[in-house]
């Protein structure tokens, strides 16, 4: 499973719901996870830390937004570890990922 492969995911479950981008113009929420990809892969050349880990966790990290803006770090938290567990990924790096959230 790579990286891309969830970013598609992850735009398709913003896509899913534009009423938000609508309610939000200037923060659209798929536009601000590509930022913080983009922010952890740049923290990744002068920080040490499970690149995966945190390039997951920062892909996953608002999509809960499409459940429930206000609840959005603990939805988040279970899609991500939803989509890392049906993908096969192991579970000591899912419960490492999901260590990466507000919600556990």
């Amino acid at each position: 499973m790579s990286l891309e492969l969830a970013d598609n995911y992850i735009k398709s479950m913003f896509d899913s719901r534009p009423e938000h981008a609508e309610k939000y113009m200037f923060r659209e929420k798929y536009s601000h996870t590509k930022r913080v990809f983009a922010w952890a892969k740049r923290l990744l050349q002068t920080e040490k830390a499970d690149a995966d880990v945190l390039l997951y966790a920062a892909i996953f990290h608002d999509v809960g937004y499409v459940l429930s803006p206000d609840e959005h770090p603990k939805y988040s938290a279970e899609i991500c570890e939803k989509y890392l567990f049906e993908n096969k990924f192991d579970d000591k790096f899912i419960e490492r990922v999901s260590n990466c959230t507000p919600a556990k």
